[in-house]
């Protein structure tokens, strides 16, 4: 006598030759794990309200075949080291880069690196005519390079991370005799998500800037910018991934020789004036190590 039935969970057979087999995920959510099998596969495997446990229930030979593929699947996540750098600069200094460059003819090719080490940015341009290299001194005048912000994190493969830098103004300000309290973000915020390609990454990169900018009005007004873009990089490469610009004020002072200089009394002599400037946020991201 042989017993006939399809081996399928509708049939109304199924339950006398499957068996039901609990696993427990350790690097995924079951449910994650459900969504990468192949759709047969699928209806014999059910979730539970732990997260990381499911339970198969199917013939014995199916069971098994699903519990290999799931031990696959359920591998520790790949990590990244990625390096995240911003640079404010003014315009002038974003479009010129004068400042102590040199230059190399017998080294050619395509390609960029730039590097921080402790005060000093480091630019250097492979380009088909040679190398172009520059220094630039991060705390001789913040008035035309500063380093906003340098970060190294840690990231699992797929898994978004955010860093950000902010500080928050508050200004105040009269409307109908009653006071009030504008609060207005200045800084920069990252949200990175790496996608590990063999050895290079996919970065999904966003970058905001927050700033305020004077609109003819005592209190000035909140402006935020922002990008969104996806960029290939090769293990221990950096790349230049985007470049935003906004108007800021810059206070300038102005003294009569010696006269301004004198204690106390200077200051009838000095003249404080505040000129607009554009400046430049780079966002530089660096691929350190992938695991």
């Amino acid at each position: 006598m042989y017993f006939v039935s399809l081996a399928t969970p509708s049939s109304d057979k199924f339950m006398y030759f499957a068996t039901t087999t609990q696993y427990k995920t350790i690097n995924y959510k079951s449910a994650d794990i459900v969504s990468l099998l192949p759709l047969y596969m699928r209806k014999y495997v059910n979730t539970s309200s732990d997260p990381y446990i499911l339970t198969i229930t199917a013939p014995k030979d199916i069971a098994t075949n699903i519990i290999s593929l799931i031990k696959i699947l359920d591998i520790p996540k790949r990590e990244v080291e990625l390096e995240i750098t911003v640079i404010e600069t003014d315009e002038n200094t974003f479009r010129k880069w004068e400042r102590n460059w040199a230059y190399n003819s017998t080294s050619t090719g395509t390609g960029s690196y730039f590097s921080i080490s402790n005060e000093w940015f480091t630019a250097n341009i492979l380009n088909p005519l040679g190398l172009l290299s520059g220094s630039f001194d991060l705390n001789k005048s913040t008035e035309n390079l500063k380093l906003l912000s340098e970060s190294n994190v840690k990231v699992l493969n797929g898994v978004q991370s955010k860093i950000f830098s902010k500080t928050i103004r508050i200004y105040q300000y009269t409307l109908n005799a009653n006071i009030y309290y504008k609060e207005i973000p200045i800084g920069v915020e990252t949200t990175i998500t790496p996608t590990i390609m063999g050895n290079k990454v996919i970065v999904d990169v966003s970058e905001a800037l927050y700033s305020s900018e004077d609109g003819g009005q005592d209190i000035p007004s909140a402006v935020q910018q922002g990008i969104q873009t996806s960029i290939n990089i090769p293990v221990g490469d950096r790349i230049a991934v985007a470049a935003m610009s906004f108007h800021t004020l810059s206070s300038v002072e102005s003294k009569i020789p010696v006269l301004g200089d004198m204690p106390i009394v200077g200051k009838l002599f000095t003249q404080l004036n505040y000129r607009d400037i554009l400046k430049r946020v780079i966002l530089f991201v660096a691929v350190k190590a992938g695991e």
